[in-house]
C-alpha cells in the first residue's frame, strides 16, 4: 500500500479487546466518521501506522482494505488511501455537538431501489483472466439458442452442488433474464396443453414477468401472499395452470415458504397438472436459519420448473439466467420445441467467460465474500430498523432488499418523492401490486450496491425525512435529532 510517510499524532487507539485488524478497522473508521481525517486527506502509510501502532503490516493492510470495501477510504494505485470525497463523508459529531448544533446530513446520491448487487468486488484478476479466452479467436458458427455447453454445465453442477436438484447440463437452458426464462416456460404449457393458459403470480410482486407475459396475451391472475409467500388456499381457486412463486424470499415482501407448504404445491404439481416455476430469487443469501429445499429438489412428478439468474451474483449487467427442467417433466417436449425456434439471447462471449468463472472456482469465491458483505449490510439495517421508532422493517433473514413500514398518516409515495428531492431512490411497495390492489404504506429499500458509509448516511436522510414529515419528533434512539 504505497502512502506518504505522514506522522500519526496520535489520532489512532487500538482497542484491547478483538483482533487487531477488527480494532484498527474500527478506529481508523472512527477517525473518519468524526472529521480527525478529511475528506480527501491522505491516511498514513501502512508502514507508518504499524510502527506507531505497535502492530504488524499484514493487519493495517487487511484494515485498509476493509474500509476501502466499505466506501470510507479510496484505493489509488501507486499512490496514498484517501479519505472518501466530500458529499459521501459527512462527519458524525460527538453526541453534545450535535444536540448542540443541528447537523443536517448532506444530500445523498444514491439509487437503493432493489436489484442492484456491489459488483465492485468483480474488478480482479479471475475475473479478468476468466474473459480473456472468450474474447480471443470467436468461432466461426452461431451459438447455440440452448445455451454454451460450458455453461450449461456449470449451472447443472451448482444446482446439485447447492440446491440438491438432480439435472444435467442437457436439462439447463440458458436465458437472457428471469422475465425470458419464466416467457419460455409458459409459451411451452400453452404449447402442450394445446390453449390459452391462467397464469398466477404473486401479489406483490415481481413487476417485470407480469408485464411480460401480459405482452405475450397470457392471461395473469394475482394471488395474495402473507408473511410466509404464497396464499395457497388463494391459489387453490385461482384456476391457474401455472403459478409463478418465488419460494426463497418472497419478492419483495421477504417471507419464506415453509416446508409443508412447499411440499404441498409439488403435490399439487404433481396431481393436478399445475405447472410450478421456481424463481429462487436471492436463495444465495440467507442470514437466518438453515435453507429450506429447493421446490425442483422435492418433485419426483416433473412438475416443479426452476428458474435461476446471475444478476444478483454477479451483476445484471451481463443479462443472463438459465431454467432447469428434468427429463421427466410433461413440459421437457414443449420446452424444447419452443427453445428451438428462438435465437441465442445471451452473447457467445459472455457464457463462455461466465463458465470459466464458475470453472475456476472465482464464482464460488466471489459468492462468499458477497455473502459477508451483505450480511454486514443487513446488520446495519437491522440496526437502523431496531432504533427507530415510527417504523418496522421485515424481510431481512435473506436478500439484498427490506420492506420498511410507514405510520399513519404518511404515503409512501410522497416519501419516496421527498427522499428523490434529496437525491435518493427507493421504491414504494404499492409499485408490486396489481393495479387493482393498494398495498400498504412501506418502502422498499436496496442494500446491495451501496458502500457502507452510503448505506448508513441514507438511512439517516430516511429518518430525517420521514419525522420531518410527521411534523419532527425523535430520532434513532441513541442519536440526538437523527
Amino acid at each position: 500500500m504505497a502512502s506518504g510517510d505522514l506522522e500519526v499524532p496520535l489520532l489512532l487507539s487500538v482497542p484491547e479487546r478483538g483482533s487487531v485488524r477488527s480494532g484498527l478497522a474500527e478506529a481508523l473508521r472512527a477517525a473518519v466518521l468524526d472529521g480527525r481525517y478529511g475528506a480527501g486527506e491522505a491516511i498514513p502509510s501502512s508502514r507508518v501506522l504499524a510502527q506507531q501502532l505497535g502492530v504488524s503490516r499484514g493487519s493495517v493492510v487487511a484494515a485498509v482494505d476493509q474500509l476501502v470495501g466499505e466506501g470510507y477510504l479510496v484505493a489509488h494505485p501507486r499512490a496514498a488511501v484517501t479519505v472518501a470525497a466530500d458529499g459521501v463523508v459527512v462527519p458524525l459529531r460527538s453526541r453534545v455537538e450535535r444536540a448542540e448544533s443541528a447537523v443536517v446530513p448532506a444530500p445523498v446520491r444514491l439509487d437503493l431501489r432493489p436489484g442492484r448487487p456491489d459488483t465492485r468486488d468483480l474488478d480482479g484478476p479471475e475475473w479478468r483472466a476468466a474473459w480473456r479466452p472468450a474474447l480471443s479467436a470467436p468461432p466461426s458458427e452461431l451459438p447455440s439458442a440452448a445455451g454454451h455447453a460450458g455453461l450449461r454445465a456449470q449451472v447443472a453442477e451448482q444446482l446439485r452442488r447447492s440446491r440438491g436438484i438432480d439435472v444435467e447440463a442437457e436439462d439447463v437452458l440458458v436465458t437472457s433474464g428471469t422475465a425470458d426464462a419464466v416467457a419460455l416456460l409458459v409459451r411451452a404449457a400453452a404449447a402442450a396443453l394445446g390453449r390459452s393458459v391462467r397464469v398466477a403470480v404473486e401479489d406483490p410482486g415481481y413487476p417485470a414477468v407480469r408485464r411480460r407475459l401480459s405482452a405475450e396475451g397470457h392471461e395473469v391472475v394475482g394471488v395474495p401472499v402473507d408473511a410466509d409467500g404464497i396464499d395457497l388456499d388463494a391459489l387453490a381457486t385461482s384456476g391457474a395452470d401455472v403459478v409463478i412463486v418465488t419460494p426463497s424470499h418472497q419478492y419483495p415482501t421477504g417471507g419464506r415458504l415453509a416446508l409443508a407448504a412447499r411440499l404441498e404445491l409439488v403435490r399439487r404439481a404433481a396431481t393436478e397438472r399445475l405447472l410450478v416455476i421456481e424463481d429462487d430469487y436471492d436463495s444465495e443469501f440467507r442470514y437466518v436459519g438453515a435453507p429450506l429445499p429447493a421446490l425442483a429438489s422435492l418433485d419426483g412428478g416433473g412438475g416443479v420448473a426452476h428458474v435461476g439468474s446471475f444478476s444478483k451474483t454477479v451483476s445484471p449487467w451481463l443479462r443472463v439466467a438459465y431454467l432447469a427442467l428434468p427429463p421427466s417433466s410433461w413440459l421437457h417436449a414443449a420446452v424444447r420445441g419452443v427453445d428451438a425456434e428462438r435465437d441465442a439471447s445471451v452473447s457467445g462471449p459472455t457464457q463462455e467467460a461466465l463458465a470459466a468463472f464458475m470453472a475456476g472456482g472465482g464464482f464460488r469465491r466471489h459468492l462468499t465474500r458477497s455473502r459477508r458483505r451483505y450480511a454486514h449490510r443487513r446488520g446495519l439495517v437491522r440496526d437502523f430498523s431496531e432504533g427507530i421508532e415510527w417504523g418496522s422493517a421485515r424481510g431481512l433473514d435473506g436478500g439484498l432488499h427490506v420492506v420498511l413500514g410507514l405510520p399513519a398518516p404518511l404515503s409512501a409515495v410522497a416519501v419516496v418523492a421527498a427522499l428523490a428531492a434529496e437525491g435518493l431512490l427507493v421504491a414504494p411497495l404499492d409499485d408490486y401490486a396489481l393495479a387493482d390492489r393498494a398495498e400498504e404504506e412501506a418502502l422498499v429499500l436496496g442494500y446491495g450496491s451501496a458502500s457502507d458509509l452510503e448505506l448508513t448516511t441514507a438511512l439517516s436522510t430516511i429518518d430525517r425525512t420521514v419525522r420531518a414529515m410527521l411534523g419532527g419528533g425523535p430520532g434513532v434512539r441513541g442519536i440526538p435529532g437523527g
